[in-house]
């Protein structure tokens, strides 16, 4: 309960100190249980996540994005967190817009999967139109631990608007060498589909396809899908989806999720999200049901 009050606390600062900025905060607590094989695991998970952004007169934006995840079991002393950040830069001329983006992700190692501490840099150009939008970014990127990598490659899109439907499909291409050897191409198509049609509905994908140089082959690929939906006032609707595939380990999850909100002023209140998930991997199905407690603050 301690962590809880003092992370809202920092939400409610952070949007108080951020005056003159667009800010949203967000805070859930979740009660969950695991049930996998006939036997009941259950734990408790926070996340956090804060956004700032600002547009000045001259053209220049600031964009920052914060998130954080953590569980605890109850049951036992396993535990795992996460944590992501986006900060983003950009100045618009005419038509054009470039931009100095840095992203960083975290993990603590799991028994089933290991820590990550990756960071990413990159120049997003973006030429844009009334309808039509081009996107071109160069990036490098590099995962500080020892099971880590260093990279370097190209991402390329467009955005298409036609009536309440945008379609932002891309594909990026990089190549990979980890830390203790070898070489790797990446390919990672992706698709954003943003739809309108009486209630805002939206729907994204991203795959990754592992390429090992030599031999060329395929090491592995993942996937990762959303659907947020908005059919009723106070009623947010979402599934999300995942899966990995690798000659030694796969992966494949579900979850969807109900935030009928409770008290709400504006974009700011509070929801009970609840959560039905599934999990099959290389070992047997589970699967996890949780209801929780989201605090949401729009500064704007």
């Amino acid at each position: 309960m301690k962590g809880k009050k003092s992370s809202l606390i920092a939400c409610l600062a952070l949007a108080a100190l951020a005056e003159g900025f667009g800010t949203e905060a967000s805070l859930d607590c979740t009660a969950n249980t695991a049930i996998s094989d006939g036997s009941f695991s259950p734990f408790l998970a926070f996340s956090l996540g804060a956004r700032i952004d600002r547009l000045a007169a001259d053209g220049s934006s600031l964009f920052f994005d914060f998130g954080a995840d953590a569980s605890r079991e109850l049951l036992g002393s396993g535990c795992s967190g996460a944590l992501d950040f986006d900060l983003s830069l950009r100045r618009l001329m005419g038509a054009t817009s470039l931009g100095l983006e840095l992203e960083g992700s975290g993990s603590l190692p799991t028994a089933s999967a290991q820590g990550a501490a990756a960071l990413r840099l990159s120049l997003p150009l973006v030429f844009n139109g009334p309808d039509l939008s081009l996107l071109l970014r160069p990036l490098a990127a590099v995962d500080l631990l020892e099971t880590g990598y260093v990279s370097a490659g190209i991402e390329g899109g467009f955005s298409l608007m036609a009536g309440s439907l945008v379609l932002k499909p891309g594909l990026g291409f990089s190549l990979l060498r980890p830390w203790d050897g070898g070489l790797y191409y990446s390919l990672e198509p992706a698709a954003e589909l943003s739809w309108y049609p009486g209630f805002p509905l939206s729907a994204s994908f991203l795959a990754s396809l592992r390429l090992s140089a030599e031999p060329l082959g395929l090491e592995a690929w993942s996937f990762e899908g959303s659907l947020v939906a908005s059919p009723a006032r106070g009623l947010l609707l979402s599934l999300e989806s995942s899966a990995f595939f690798s000659a030694a380990s796969s992966e494949l999850s579900l979850v969807l999720e109900a935030a009928p909100a409770i008290d709400r002023d504006g974009a700011s209140g509070w929801s009970l999200p609840l959560r039905l998930g599934w999990t099959l991997s290389s070992a047997e199905p589970s699967y996890s049901v949780g209801l929780g407690l989201r605090c949401s603050i729009d500064g704007d």
